[in-house]
C-alpha cells in the first residue's frame, strides 16, 4: 500500500472525526486493517485499500474504494449526513 494512502486516510479521519464532535447526533467512526482482518474484508467485500463504508442504522448506505482525495472524501460523509438528518 503506498504510504501517501495510509497518511491521505488517517488524515481523513483525524480532520472529520474531529469537525464531526459538535454534530447533534451519533456519528463513529473506526478503522481497521483489511490485511489483518478478513472476515471485515469478507463481509463487506472489501477489495481495495482504503475503502470508505458509510453506515446508518446497521446498512450499507454508500462506499468509496480507493484512494481520493480527502476534500472528497469529506464531501461524500456530509452528504451523506445531510440525508441522514
Amino acid at each position: 500500500m503506498p504510504k501517501g494512502t495510509v497518511y491521505s486516510a488517517k488524515r481523513f479521519f483525524d480532520e472529520v472525526c474531529g469537525e464531526l464532535n459538535a454534530v447533534p447526533f451519533g456519528v463513529v467512526f473506526g478503522t481497521e486493517v483489511a490485511e489483518r482482518a478478513s472476515k471485515v474484508s469478507e463481509r463487506f467485500t472489501i477489495r481495495a485499500v482504503p475503502t470508505l463504508i458509510l453506515m446508518l442504522d446497521g446498512k450499507v448506505v454508500a462506499r468509496r474504494a480507493g484512494a481520493a482525495p480527502v476534500s472528497a472524501r469529506r464531501t461524500r460523509v456530509y452528504e451523506v449526513l445531510r440525508g441522514a438528518a
